[in-house]
C-alpha cells in the first residue's frame, strides 16, 4: 500500500514539531521553531526574492507574552528575522491574519488595539521600515459601531484599496462589517455589506 503522506504534529508550550513521511521514507523538518507562545497560525506570503514574511499574535520586545510581531524568513529556514513588534499602542496588537504583499509593502490586521482599541489595518516595508496604521477601528457600547471591530481576516488587495472583514462591531447585534480603505488610509467604508442575524 502506498503512503503519499502523514503529518504528526506535538504542541507543547509554543513549540511545534512536524514531521512528514513518503513512501521514500524522506523526512521533513521545521524550517523555525517559535519560543514559547509566539507561533503562528497565519499563512505566509511570498516576496519576489523568495523571502517569506507572516505574523504572530504574541512574543515581541514589549516583554511577555507580547503584542505579536511581523517576521521573515528564507525558504531553507535561515535569516530569521522579527522586523516589527507591536506595542498595544497606536499600531494595534494580536496580528492573527496572513500578509499581503505589494512590491516592496506588506498590509496586515491587528485584532486588537489601535486609537478605539478594535483593532488596526497597518503597512510595513518588506526591510522593516515605514511601519503606519492606515486604519484604527473605533470604540463600541452594546457591541454595535459605524465600522466595525476586531479584524481577523486576510486583506484583499485591488489597485490601491485593501477590502477586509471585521468580526464584530457594526450595528446588526455586533456581528461584523465588511470593510475597503485605501493604502493611504482615505476613504474607509466601514459597511460595504454588514452582517445581520434575526435576533431570537
Amino acid at each position: 500500500m502506498r503512503i503519499r503522506l502523514i503529518i504528526l504534529a506535538s504542541f507543547c508550550s509554543g513549540v511545534a514539531l512536524c514531521l512528514a513521511f513518503t513512501a521514500s521514507a524522506q523526512i521533513y523538518s521545521p524550517l523555525h521553531i517559535f519560543s514559547t507562545a509566539t507561533g503562528s497560525v497565519a499563512p505566509l506570503a511570498q516576496g519576489a526574492d523568495g523571502t517569506l514574511y507572516g505574523v504572530s499574535a504574541y512574543g515581541g520586545v514589549s516583554g511577555p507574552p507580547g503584542f505579536g510581531t511581523v517576521f521573515k524568513v528564507q525558504p531553507d529556514g535561515t535569516g530569521f528575522d522579527i522586523i516589527y513588534s507591536f506595542t498595544n499602542g497606536n499600531d494595534g496588537s494580536g496580528p492573527a491574519a496572513g500578509l499581503i504583499i505589494s512590491g516592496n509593502t506588506l498590509y496586515g490586521t491587528a485584532e486588537n488595539g489601535g486609537s478605539g482599541g478594535h483593532g488596526t489595518v497597518f503597512k510595513i516595508n518588506t526591510d522593516g521600515s515605514g511601519f503606519a496604521t492606515i486604519y484604527s477601528f473605533t470604540s463600541y457600547t452594546s457591541g454595535t459601531n459605524s465600522d466595525g471591530a476586531t479584524p481577523a481576516a486576510s486583506l484583499v488587495l485591488s489597485g490601491n484599496t485593501l477590502y477586509g472583514t471585521a468580526s464584530v462591531g457594526g450595528s446588526h447585534y455586533s456581528v461584523g462589517t465588511i470593510f475597503k480603505v485605501n493604502t493611504d488610509g482615505t476613504g474607509f467604508t466601514g459597511r460595504i455589506r454588514e452582517m445581520s442575524v434575526t435576533p431570537c
